[in-house]
C-alpha cells in the first residue's frame, strides 16, 4: 500500500517536476550561457572576478573567479567569519568590501535576486567603492566593474 501511494504520488508530481526542470533548463541557456558570451567578450583575457554564484559562473566563465562566499576561495570564509556572523549579516558588505581589498578583482558578479535580498552593491556603495554596470541590468546576472575608494576608474573593459 504505501509502495502504490508512492507511485500515486510521484506520478501526480511529474508535471509540476518536469516545469521545475524546464525553468532550469531554460535559465542555464539563457543565464549563465548569455554570462559566459558577456565574460568572454567583454572582459579582457587575464581580468578576475569576485562571484557570489560560483559554482554556476566557474562552469561557464574561461576567467579568474574568487568566490565572495568561500565555497570555492576558502580564503573568503575568514572575513565572513569574522564580520559577517558575529554581527548576523549586518556587517556584510565590510567584508565584501575586505575581499575586493584581497582579491583586487576586476569586476564583481552577482546574482540580482541575491543582490536584492542582501544589499550587497548598495553596502558596497555606502563604504566608497564604485560599481560601475557594465552588463545589461535587466538580465538575472549583475556584472559590475569595481572601483575602490581610493582607485581611479578601470581602462580594460571593452563594450
Amino acid at each position: 500500500a504505501v509502495l502504490l501511494v508512492g507511485l500515486i504520488q510521484s506520478f501526480l508530481a511529474l508535471p509540476m517536476r518536469y516545469r521545475e526542470h524546464d525553468d532550469r533548463r531554460r535559465f542555464t541557456e539563457t543565464e549563465l550561457f548569455s554570462l559566459r558570451d558577456f565574460i568572454e567578450n567583454a572582459t579582457p583575457p587575464g581580468s578576475s572576478l569576485l562571484v557570489h554564484d560560483a559554482g554556476a559562473i566557474g562552469r561557464v566563465a574561461d576567467r579568474t573567479l574568487y568566490d565572495l562566499v568561500g565555497l570555492k576561495t576558502p580564503e573568503s570564509r575568514d572575513v565572513h567569519e569574522m564580520l559577517t556572523l558575529p554581527s548576523c549579516g549586518r556587517r556584510r558588505g565590510e567584508a565584501i568590501g575586505r575581499l575586493l581589498e584581497r582579491y583586487q578583482p576586476d569586476y564583481l558578479v552577482l546574482l540580482k535576486q541575491w543582490d536584492r535580498i542582501f544589499g550587497i552593491s548598495g553596502s558596497l556603495s555606502r563604504l566608497g567603492w564604485k560599481l560601475v554596470p557594465v552588463r545589461e541590468m535587466s538580465r538575472e546576472y549583475l556584472v559590475f566593474s569595481i572601483q575602490g575608494p581610493d582607485q581611479s576608474p578601470p581602462t580594460s573593459f571593452r563594450n
